[in-house]
């Protein structure tokens, strides 16, 4: 079964360096496979006179499965890059990076008594 979520990951105000953030989605069932897609971001400086260098969005994602219990599932890491730079690259800047995520997995079933 393949499953589709979307999400956003809040990045907080960062200064001259890329800022790196995660969401984790865990989903009960054994995970085979997961993509991730960029669907949209927001970046912008926190002062209003700054022209934009250099503009530079990312994402990834991990499947990181439960070895102690094989049935209580995965988590699956989004995580996103975002880096806004001006000329001097000494301006604060913070931003949402929106995505979507396609996860192939079985999910598990309980049974009613």
């Amino acid at each position: 079964m393949i499953s589709i979520f979307n999400g956003a990951i809040a990045v907080p105000q960062t200064k001259g360096q890329v800022a790196v953030v995660e969401e984790t989605t865990h989903l009960r069932g054994q995970v085979r496979k997961a993509w991730v897609s960029l669907s949209g971001y927001r970046a912008e400086f926190v002062a209003d006179d700054n022209h934009v260098k250099l503009l530079k969005v990312n994402t990834k994602v991990k499947i990181v499965q439960d070895s102690q219990i094989a049935m209580t599932g995965a988590n699956v890491i989004v995580s996103g890059e975002l880096y806004l730079r001006d000329k001097g690259n000494d301006d604060t800047f913070n931003g949402s990076i929106y995505y979507t995520l396609f996860v192939d997995y079985t999910p598990v079933t309980t049974l009613n008594q």
